[in-house]
């Protein structure tokens, strides 16, 4: 098992790994226009694609929101699954507001509004 500050790195660099990848799935124009079509909360928005310097800036924005929501499950403890999974669901609510909220506010790297949803 891993333990201390490798733990706490290994943890990280998970988290914003799948939160950049997350970005770049969602960021698809394939996947946004399938989310568009067939998703009824999502037709009233239109496909928008970051692409070059702002995707990375908007990936590293929601990377450094993910991991700072998920800060508290970086440390080694014996924890039982469903705890984990539930304050995990609750971190990752918390972290989807954040980056609604840097949209809300007009933030320069803000995701649009279509990957946010998806």
């Amino acid at each position: 098992m891993i333990r201390g500050w490798w733990y706490r790195i290994v943890s990280a660099t998970g988290a914003s790994t799948l939160a950049v990848l997350a970005v770049v799935i969602a960021n698809n124009s394939t996947v946004q226009q399938l989310a568009t079509t067939y998703v009824p909360l999502l037709w009233r928005l239109e496909p928008v694609i970051l692409s070059g310097v702002d995707l990375q800036l908007a990936a590293w924005t929601s990377a450094i929101v993910v991991v700072g929501a998920l800060v508290p499950l970086f440390k080694p403890r014996p924890w039982r699954i469903l705890d984990v999974v539930a304050l995990t669901q609750k971190r990752v609510a918390v972290a989807g507001l954040g980056i609604a909220a840097l949209g809300y506010f007009n933030y320069s790297f803000r995701l649009p509004r279509t990957t946010v949803a998806i």
